[in-house]
């Protein structure tokens, strides 16, 4: 509300000098601070206005922030998986496939040996 009587009292001022900021009249600032509490508590409130306009400002993009970060966490999540899956199934095969060789190996001996042994 204050603020927006600080922009009426500008734009008012403004538009008797013909849109020329530096004729705004002295009075009509000082007037103006001094309902305020003083050129300091002024300069505070104008600040203040100014940041929680600022920070309402940023809402969207902190929003936009938390769906990407999200969706770049899901992300990673799915690749490391399948990583992993990758890598569980290629152990296994390899030793599926070692079983296999003993076992074949196993085979041939002990098939070598019974011919052998009906020799």
């Amino acid at each position: 509300m204050l603020k927006e009587g600080l922009t009426f009292q500008m734009n008012k001022s403004s538009r008797k000098t013909g849109g020329r900021m530096q004729e705004w009249p002295y009075a009509e600032l000082t007037s103006m601070a001094k309902q305020m509490g003083g050129p300091q508590k002024m300069i505070e409130t104008i600040t203040s206005n100014a940041r929680t306009e600022g920070r309402m400002d940023m809402i969207p993009w902190l929003g936009a922030a938390a769906l990407i970060g999200a969706g770049a966490k899901w992300g990673y999540d799915k690749v490391k998986g399948y990583i992993n899956n990758r890598k569980k199934a290629k152990e296994e095969a390899e030793r599926a496939q070692e079983v296999l060789v003993k076992i074949i190996a196993e085979e041939t001996l002990g098939d070598s040996q019974a011919g052998e042994a009906t020799a």
